[in-house]
């Protein structure tokens, strides 16, 4: 089914999210997985490990018709977002074949930024990713992604 109309927000808790690798949490004694980059809180956030080509994706469970994707930067160490790819699609395993709708650029990647990208014409999308592909010693992290869908 293909979700299109008026522009409205999806809430992603509760859908699935994968990544590359989960960092493990020393001082909280957790992983810190994909799905809590969809629990609506800004003060949590996913993290993988230090590994290079980091990525992290949501399956939104149905295809939507997007035109704005937004994702908010971690609080600290914004700046570890820089370069990273943000895509829409319908191919769940190979992010290359999804469409790119933006990358975040050194003056977005602040601590706790609201990033929007923006899609004109709307796209079909029942995966959206975010993918660091260059090696930084530092790791990639997503705070909260949030989609606005033609409902």
């Amino acid at each position: 089914m293909l979700h299109t109309g008026l522009s409205v927000d999806l809430d992603l808790r509760g859908k699935t999210a994968t990544q590359s690798s989960d960092y493990y949490d020393t001082d909280l004694g957790i992983p810190l997985t994909a799905d809590r980059a969809l629990d609506g809180d800004t003060a949590t956030f996913s993290h993988t490990l230090c590994t290079g080509n980091q990525w992290w994706r949501v399956d939104l469970g149905d295809t939507y018709c997007f035109t704005r994707i937004t994702i908010v930067n971690r609080n600290e160490l914004g700046g570890r977002l820089n370069g990273a790819v943000v895509r829409a699609g319908l191919d769940p395993s190979d992010f290359s074949q999804n469409t790119r709708i933006g990358t975040v650029t050194s003056t977005q990647a602040t601590n706790g930024a609201t990033i929007p990208f923006t899609s004109n014409p709307a796209i079909s999308a029942r995966y959206v990713s975010v993918e660091l592909c260059i090696y930084f010693e530092d790791c990639f992290y997503t705070c909260v992604s949030e989609n606005r869908s033609q409902d």
